[in-house]
């Protein structure tokens, strides 16, 4: 399980590696790309008007529902884009993490043109939205690491590593004693 996880930790050694790169799409496609929706609330609240009449326009016009398709959508285009690796493990994370950007833009863009945009008093359907809004903003980050293939092993790096495991298996089994019988002890 340690193994399992530590695989989908390596990504973020993309942004260990580029913080520059990373702070600066931060800053672009999430804060600046969700200017329609925080935008028109801090003016409102900078003018002293109530901000609760303009957040519920705001999530029934599905600015933060299209704010996380767009940047969803980014983030499945990267992973379907990515230039090098060839490590299957790699490959995995990047198809998982894809899959679970699709299925959650799926869900936006349903909340989005189904109609289920909330009406006034019907919170959980706010909360719905932003709960979506900020996993989006979650997997876009995680989406981002996979721009550069630096962090995945190459194949040799992982036959070499499973050879190494084979020789610990070999010497492990030449130093195990057995009775007459065949019986470890």
């Amino acid at each position: 399980m340690k193994e399992f996880t530590d695989d989908f930790q390596k990504p973020f050694t993309s942004i260990k590696k580029r913080p520059r790169q990373f702070t600066a799409w931060f800053i672009i496609a999430i804060v600046l790309g969700s200017a329609g929706f925080w935008l028109p609330l801090f003016l409102v609240w900078y003018r002293g008007v109530p901000v609760d009449p303009i957040f519920v326009q705001l999530i029934e016009a599905g600015t933060l529902a299209s704010f996380s398709i767009v940047i969803l959508a980014d983030g499945v285009a990267t992973t379907m884009s990515v230039v090098g690796g060839s490590n299957v493990t790699a490959a995995g994370i990047r198809g998982q993490a894809g899959a679970c950007a699709l299925i959650l833009l799926i869900l936006q863009a349903v909340v989005l043109c189904s109609g289920l945009s909330p009406h006034e008093g019907d919170h959980p359907k706010y909360v719905l939205q932003e709960l979506f809004a900020f996993l989006a903003i979650l997997l876009a980050a995680y989406l981002y690491c996979f721009r550069y293939s630096d962090w995945e092993k190459s194949c040799a790096d992982v036959k070499e590593k499973e050879e190494e495991e084979v020789d610990k298996m070999k010497v492990a089994a030449e130093n195990k004693k057995t009775d007459g019988s065949g019986v470890a002890t």
